[in-house]
């Protein structure tokens, strides 16, 4: 089989990682491992980008694959084009108009779905969605989603991000890892001080705010809420921290290289996932829980989207219900005061189970592969209708057919 891999956010390897976000990973991760497999050839079109500075270089790179990508698929004749998000899932609609008829599959996340304006709302469902022969969605609550705007069922399918174990394996136990970072920024830890730690962009329905206002002063326990990343909320949880009753026991330390967030999952004891409902936003997967588990640190979230996909209550963490502050206080009372290490050394076995990247590369083609063949059968079904529209007397409608696919091809 041969793929046509399209993403306007992948990873340079001399890319500095602090400046990467989640669809970048899974980008960079997935065709690495496509790449790897038997019996499969991969046509990469890529845009490097971070996620700062993504809409120029995005712009441009849609422009250049509108020109160059029909000549592409002419040439190399694929058997399916993938995109990685709705971004570059929207060259669906040049790529029809110059009447191409190859197979269009693109993966969704979650906010390339659910982005408010209302003509990317209205290009998605009246245009885009129903040009594409199949969608892969991260969690069954991004597949809703893409339900919800008009997808057949048939057409869509969930398959969950994967994980490279080995990206988090630092070669240090929990407790020297505790030691370098409380030694880096000076944190006020006791002996008996519990860790617990926050990654990801800070945008409102991560729930920042609300978890240090509503949760934190009913926490129990010795801990330390540690925060890293930056993101348009990040002023507002820095005041909001300046306010609080509990502000001695949070350090907000914003955006971090890549080598001190590794060492910050692996000494947390445990993962905080305080996830508020946005209207049209939402948490598609949230790969940073997987990240956290990696380095058997549990993790305790909000029982949300994406989330209910990833977290298994009592496997790799909890689930506490939504904006319940008084369960999510004792829920992190109860973990670090019995289980956390127990439960940290399972979560890492849950994921190594579950979300690392081999056999997940595998279940890509096969729904790679069914949708191409959906797409074959659907193709095959319109030119014999045609033939029979415009015959007459007795014709074999197969063989015209096929004799039709093969002129195409």
């Amino acid at each position: 089989m041969k793929i046509v891999y399209i993403s306007h956010m992948h990873l340079r390897k001399d890319f500095p990682l602090e400046n990467i976000g989640g669809i970048q990973r899974m980008s960079t991760q997935l065709l690495e491992n496509l790449e790897a497999q038997k019996n499969l050839e991969i046509i990469p079109m890529l845009c490097y980008a971070d996620r700062e500075h993504m809409l120029v270089p995005a712009a441009m790179f849609w422009i250049r694959m509108m020109l160059i990508l029909p000549g592409v698929i002419i040439r190399r004749q694929p058997d399916a084009i993938v995109f990685t998000s709705m971004v570059t899932a929207n060259l669906a609609i040049p790529l029809r108009l110059f009447g191409i008829r190859t197979p269009l599959i693109t993966i969704n996340h979650g906010h390339d779905i659910t982005m408010p304006a209302p003509w990317y709302q209205f290009l998605l469902r009246r245009i885009t969605f129903p040009l594409l022969d199949g969608t892969i969605s991260v969690s069954r609550a991004t597949r809703q989603a893409t339900l919800k705007r008009g997808v057949k069922n048939k057409k869509a399918v969930v398959i969950p991000n994967g994980m490279e174990l080995g990206d988090w394996q630092n070669g240090r136990t929990k407790k020297e890892a505790r030691k370098i970072l409380q030694e880096t920024f000076a944190l006020p830890l006791k002996k008996d001080t519990k860790i617990m730690l926050t990654i990801g962009r800070q945008v409102r329905r991560k729930g920042h705010k609300w978890f240090i206002e509503e949760v934190l002063p009913q926490v129990k326990c010795n801990c330390m809420y540690l925060v890293i990343g930056d993101g348009p909320e990040h002023e507002r949880i820095v005041r909001t921290m300046e306010k609080s009753t509990e502000k001695n026991r949070i350090l907000i330390l914003g955006r971090q290289p890549d080598s001190v967030v590794k060492l910050a999952y692996r000494a947390a004891d445990v993962f905080i996932m305080p996830n508020i409902k946005v209207h049209n936003d939402m948490e598609g997967f949230g790969l940073v829980m997987i990240e956290a588990n990696s380095s058997e640190t549990p993790v305790i979230a909000s029982d949300l989207e994406g989330i209910k996909d990833v977290i298994a209550n009592g496997e790799n963490g909890y689930r506490v219900k939504y904006k319940s502050a008084k369960a999510f206080a004792k829920r992190i009372d109860d973990v670090l005061s019995a289980e956390h290490k127990k439960l940290g050394e399972n979560s890492r076995k849950y994921v190594e189970a579950n979300f690392t990247w081999a056999p997940i590369a595998k279940k890509y083609i096969k729904e790679i592969d069914k949708f191409s063949e959906i797409k074959k059968k659907e193709l095959f079904e319109q030119r014999k209708s045609m033939v029979k529209r415009f015959s007459f007397g007795k014709i074999d409608y197969e063989k015209v057919a096929n004799w039709m696919a093969r002129l195409a091809n």
